[in-house]
């Protein structure tokens, strides 16, 4: 189960909501047998912080790729 882009908006974060969506992941991994993935930032220490009361452990460097498609519509929601 990879992790993509999970965010608490900045007035709902420290109420616990990173650590339920994280339990829910974990739950749902354990259910169907996945492992989990996620990607932080390196100048994230509150994610850092929450990924490693779970027990996420740095891997090795690896390399992304990226390649931006322009004219697209960008995705600036939230879920609540």
């Amino acid at each position: 189960l990879y992790i993509h882009h999970m965010a608490v908006v900045p007035n709902k974060q420290n109420q616990g909501i990173g650590t339920k969506l994280m339990e829910e992941c974990i739950s749902l991994a354990k259910e169907y047998g996945y492992q989990l993935k996620l990607e932080v930032n390196v100048d994230n220490p509150a994610a850092w912080h929450l990924y490693e009361k779970f027990s996420f452990k740095e891997l090795p460097v690896i390399v992304f790729l990226l390649r931006e498609i322009f004219n697209q519509p960008k995705f600036g929601g939230f879920i609540y």
